[in-house]
């Protein structure tokens, strides 16, 4: 008897990749990398919807270090993507969703702190919290 092992399409994450986890994170015809995500970003548009927010971004980029030479070879630079950007009560606010911080993540929040810390307000919201909304 031959015995058929289905496998789950997930990343290394735990997200499910499949059709159905896809449109389980998929709002507006947005496909995001979590539900928490997906949900955080329902409330932002709810809360823009109110006028409680404005100009609500999805996944802004910021320069971390500029690309250089060394030695006659090209670095690279190093680029940090947020989930949100908006504006709140005249401040700009950089918003994060983070279900488990990673090395890379923690090392990029503290070059973005350096670098954006006065001009931004910055936000790491907890997935837990997120999924808990009602």
């Amino acid at each position: 008897m031959v015995r058929q092992v289905r496998l789950k399409r997930q990343t290394k994450y735990h997200v499910d990749t499949s059709h159905v986890g896809k449109a389980a994170r998929t709002v507006d015809g947005i496909t995001f990398a979590s539900k928490a995500e997906a949900r955080r970003y329902e409330v932002l548009r709810a809360r823009e919807r109110v006028g409680e927010i404005q100009n609500l971004e999805l996944q802004p980029q910021f320069a971390l270090l500029s690309p250089f030479e060394c030695r006659d070879e090209r670095i690279s630079g190093i680029r940090y993507t947020a989930d949100f950007r908006y504006l709140e009560g005249g401040e700009v606010v950089v918003e994060e969703v983070k279900g488990r911080e990673t090395r890379d993540f923690v090392l990029r929040r503290k070059l973005f702190l350096k670098r954006y810390g006065e001009q931004y307000r910055y936000k790491l919201v907890p997935s837990a919290q997120v999924l808990t909304y009602r």
